[in-house]
């Protein structure tokens, strides 16, 4: 019996991250990000599976979200994005809280506006009427 998969992976090109370097100095590179797009039970499951991660308000804090939505991080080279041993970053443990507030929620409304694009609504006509299609 085969396996359901219940997410498929996209990828958000040109992602602004800000690490430091070697010298300590903040640096601002762009990324690839791959992520899991969940089905819609998938997505219930996750939230579930976080339930202990809750803030008192009831939200689920961004970078517990990504650590469970983001597969990979790529450099500008190709290259998967290291620890300061040189291994790839486990991206689940803790890695999204050490990156700057403003960064991680951009990334996750990117992903959710990747996920859930918004559709362009019907222009105006010159007498401010929208087209419809004709009944011919």
């Amino acid at each position: 019996m085969s396996k359901i998969r219940n997410f498929t992976t996209r990828t958000l090109r040109d992602v602004p991250l800000t690490f430091e370097n070697e010298k300590g100095e903040r640096i601002e590179e762009k990324f690839s990000v791959i992520y899991r797009s969940y089905s819609t039970k998938a997505a219930e499951e996750l939230e579930t599976s976080l339930a202990d991660k809750k803030l008192s308000d009831g939200t689920v804090p961004f970078s517990a979200m990504l650590g469970k939505m983001v597969v990979k991080i790529i450099d500008s080279d190709g290259e998967l994005l290291t620890n300061d041993e040189g291994q790839p970053a486990d991206l689940a443990a803790g890695f999204f809280d050490e990156i700057p507030l403003a960064e991680v929620k951009d990334l996750y409304d990117r992903i959710q506006a990747d996920i859930f694009p918004q559709k362009a609504s019907p222009a105006p006509g010159p007498d401010g009427l929208q087209a419809a299609a004709s009944e011919a």
